[in-house]
Parts: C-alpha cells; sequence; structure tokens
C-alpha cells in the first residue's frame, strides 16, 4: 500500500512549526513536534529517507514506558509512556540532535522531486 508523502509533508512541517515558535523548553517543544510526527508511517516517507524517519522515533522513544507503582494502596509513582521517559532523562545536545534531524527531514520531504510525489500517490 502507497503512503501518503503530502501528509508526511504536512506533519513535519507542523513538527518544525512547534520547535520553531514554542515558548518552552526544548524537551516540552520535542514532545510537541513528535505528537505531529507520530502518525506518520514509514510508508508516508521516500524510501531514501525512511533511516532519518526510523532514526527520531528511536531516539524519541528509547526509555520503556513505567506503570503506575502502588504500595499499600497508594500510588507511588504515576504511569510513563516512552516519549516521556525518554524525555525526562535526555540531555540538552541529544535533544538539540534530534531537533536539527526533524527540521532537516521536513525539508528533505519538501525538495522530494516530483516525480517521487507522484509515484508515492499512485503506487
Amino acid at each position: 500500500m502507497a503512503g501518503d508523502l503530502n501528509y508526511a509533508i504536512e506533519k513535519f512541517s507542523l513538527a518544525v512549526h512547534r520547535l520553531a515558535v514554542g515558548r518552552d523548553n526544548i524537551k516540552i517543544r520535542l514532545l510537541a513536534a513528535f505528537t505531529e510526527i507520530c502518525p506518520v508511517a514509514e510508508r508516508d516517507i521516500p524510501t531514501a529517507l525512511v533511516d532519518d524517519h526510523r532514526w527520531i522515533m528511536s531516539e524519541l522513544t528509547k526509555r520503556p514506558a513505567r506503570e503506575i507503582d502502588y504500595r499499600d494502596g497508594k500510588i507511588i509513582e504515576g504511569a510513563e509512556g516512552r516519549i516521556g521517559a525518554t524525555l525526562k532523562s535526555m540531555r540538552f545536545s541529544k535533544a538539540v540532535e534530534i531537533a536539527e534531524r526533524i527540521v532537516a527531514l521536513s525539508h528533505e520531504l519538501s525538495v522530494v522531486p516530483p516525480a517521487e510525489l507522484t509515484r508515492a500517490t499512485a503506487e
């Protein structure tokens, strides 16, 4: 099944917007960007750029999710998804590197040759 390159372009463009204009720290802006690009499937990305997409998603979800921990009927640790667990322990330099890769992939998607655009939607 063919993907939707225009959808990927739109979602990565929105992610870049969130990274650029957000007033929060880089980790919060990365979370906002992640919410935009999370629904983008690999089939929506040209083959030549799939590894970049995989790297971004992998880096943002490296840590395992944590479940709620109860002791004596009380919650002592709350649930936390993979993105939250990853961002919590992420260094600033890694956060910047991921943001730069999101921007770069967004740019690469926006300059995909027209032939690739029509082929991706026709498959």
